[in-house]
């Protein structure tokens, strides 16, 4: 009986971490390699969009090894989480232009606004997951990411040079918060 109960506790991680994860992850990293190699090096270089992308299957790989950290408490709440954060890289991935064969030219302000639900989505998660109280640092981390993306959403790609430091920052805020609260307790 008590293994019953175990594996009924443990359907919502063994579906996101070995159905839905892989699923996606895999769908999104084949859209992303059959970009890239449409185009020179250069050309890969200098398109902003393939940074994002890149950026967010970094960003999903962590999301699932948050999952494995917590396996233990993982429930439906934070399983409806992972699926609104399956659906935020999927519509990233189409605005951004990949899901188009050829692809097409990425829409930052619709790809900036699906984004802007991924910290609010990690907010809740952890708030969900913690078992003492929430570490300082994501009341620094998450709000910053969430005006990131939310001034991006109002520049819609008119400077690059913007697009380049929210990248930079985002990949370094993620990092931040994935070790403030998630992997290395």
């Amino acid at each position: 009986m008590r293994s019953s109960v175990k594996f009924q506790k443990d359907i919502p991680r063994l579906l996101m971490q070995n159905l839905l994860y892989p699923a996606i992850f895999g769908t999104v990293l084949v859209l992303f390699i059959y970009k890239v190699f449409q185009h020179t090096f250069c050309e890969n270089i200098a398109d902003i969009s393939n940074w994002w992308g890149l950026w967010a299957l970094i960003h999903f790989s962590l999301s699932y090894l948050a999952n494995e950290r917590w396996k233990s408490d993982y429930n439906w709440k934070t399983f409806l989480l992972d699926s609104m954060e399956i659906i935020i890289i999927l519509f990233s991935f189409h605005f951004l232009g990949f899901s188009n064969i050829p692809a097409s030219n990425p829409n930052y302000r619709f790809f900036y606004f699906t984004f802007l639900f991924s910290p609010i989505g990690q907010f809740l998660w952890t708030i969900f997951l913690s078992k003492d109280k929430m570490p300082r640092d994501l009341y620094f981390i998450l709000p910053i990411r969430f005006a990131i993306y939310f001034v991006g959403m109002i520049l819609n790609n008119r400077f690059c040079g913007f697009d380049a430091s929210a990248i930079i920052l985002s990949f370094a805020l993620t990092i931040w918060y994935i070790e403030s609260s998630i992997l290395f307790e």
